[in-house]
C-alpha cells in the first residue's frame, strides 16, 4: 500500500505520519505543496498536523490554494481516500472538501493532552478495526479545534452517519474541550472516502508513550 503525505510550509507532523503508516507496513512518500500532481500509485493521501503557513488569515484558509489542492481536490472527486489530520481536517474543510469549519477553542489557548474518543460510526475504512461505542485515548493538541456547523448540517451529518469520533470521558459520557458542536472530533464527507479529525491517531502508536490506540484506526486503511 501506498501513502502520500502532504506537506506545507509549516506542517510539522509529517514525518510522525510517515513513521506510524510505515510502521504497519505502508510505503509513504512526502509531497511537497507545490506539486502540481498525486502519485499515481497512491492508496491514501494523507493531509498531515502542523500549521500551514504559520496558521495566518486563519487554520487552513492560506493552505487551501496551493498548487498541490486542486489535485487533491481530482484525486478525492475520483474516490481517492483523503485523511486530514489536525491542521489538515482545517485544511479540508476549508477547501469545502469536508462540511463545518474550525474556529478558536472555547477557552481561547492552546491544547495539549491525551484525550478519550467515542467511536460514533464504524461503517467506514477509516474505523472499520474498532466498534461502535469503542473509547480511544488518542493526543490531542490544536488551538482551533472547536468544530462548527449550522443546525441543518448537523443533523445531515447524523442523517448520513458522517460524525466518526466524539470527545468523552473514560466511560464515553460527552466531555468536550475546545466547544465543538455536539463534542464532534472528527467527520467524514457522504461517499466515506475522505475523513478529517482533530486528534492526531499517528502519535497513538506505541503503549510506552501513552497509547497505541491509533494503531486500529490507520490499520482500517491497510485493508483496503
Amino acid at each position: 500500500m501506498k501513502v502520500s503525505i502532504l506537506q506545507f510550509p509549516g506542517t510539522n507532523c509529517e514525518y510522525d505520519t510517515q513513521h506510524a503508516f510505515e510502521s504497519l507496513g505502508a510505503q509513504t512518500e512526502i509531497i511537497w505543496h507545490k506539486s502540481e500532481t498525486i502519485p499515481s500509485d497512491t492508496n491514501l493521501l494523507v493531509v498531515a498536523g502542523g500549521f500551514s503557513y504559520g496558521d495566518y488569515l486563519r487554520s487552513g484558509a492560506i493552505a487551501k490554494f496551493s498548487p498541490v489542492m486542486k489535485a487533491v481536490k481530482a484525486y478525492a472527486d475520483k474516490g481517492g481516500k483523503v485523511l486530514g489530520i489536525c491542521n489538515g481536517f482545517q485544511v479540508l474543510t476549508e477547501s469545502g472538501l469536508l462540511p463545518g469549519a474550525l474556529k478558536r477553542n472555547d477557552g481561547l489557548h492552546f491544547i495539549s493532552k491525551h484525550h478519550t474518543l467515542k467511536v460514533e460510526n464504524n461503517d467506514n475504512i477509516f474505523l472499520e478495526k474498532l466498534e461502535n461505542g469503542d473509547v480511544v485515548n488518542i493526543p490531542i493538541a490544536h488551538h482551533d479545534g472547536n468544530y462548527f456547523i449550522d443546525e441543518a448540517g448537523l443533523a445531515e451529518l447524523e442523517a448520513n452517519n458522517q460524525i466518526l469520533l466524539t470527545y468523552c470521558d473514560a466511560e464515553g459520557a460527552a466531555k468536550n474541550p475546545n466547544g465543538s458542536v455536539a463534542s464532534i472530533a472528527g467527520v467524514c464527507n457522504k461517499e466515506k472516502n475522505i475523513f478529517g479529525l482533530m486528534p492526531h491517531p499517528e502519535r497513538a502508536m506505541e503503549a510506552i508513550l501513552g497509547s497505541d490506540d491509533g494503531v486500529k484506526m490507520l490499520q482500517g486503511f491497510l485493508a483496503s
